[in-house]
């Protein structure tokens, strides 16, 4: 076993394996999109690894990432659908940011990028997921 990989590791590849084909069915049929059924699938085995290295391995794989997977592409469909309409909103309203505003969203930005290059990527990748929910 490779010194950084965790013992559950095995396990989640597996049943990953296991049950590829029907996920990537699945999000075929949710996304109708070659690309975001590939990146739903992904996002699903991330989940399923930190969750298991968490000690909360699922009883049923297959069943857990289906639905993890229909979860993952309800919430990007809110938040796509949200994004749009404060987009549209904003662009009627033509709110323009202040100096002051753009300068604590720089420095905000800047003190988000400091804190995840010091992290492992393994780890940003979790911290970026459960700050997308």
């Amino acid at each position: 076993m490779d010194a950084r990989q965790h013992p559950v590791d095995a396990d989640v590849t597996a049943a990953y394996l296991d049950n590829l084909t029907s996920l990537e069915r699945y999000a075929r049929s949710l996304t109708r999109d070659e690309d975001a059924a590939a990146d739903l699938c992904q996002d699903v085995f991330i989940r399923l690894l930190v969750i298991a290295r968490a000690g909360r391995m699922p009883d049923v794989p297959a069943a857990w990432m289906r639905r993890v997977a229909h979860n993952v592409f309800v919430s990007n469909a809110r938040r796509k659908n949200t994004h749009e309409r404060t987009i549209e909103a904003l662009g009627e309203s033509r709110h323009v940011a202040s100096t002051e505003d753009t300068a604590i969203g720089r420095e905000r930005e800047a003190m988000v990028h400091e804190v995840l290059t010091g992290v492992r990527p393994f780890e940003r990748e979790a911290m970026v997921l459960a700050a997308e929910g």
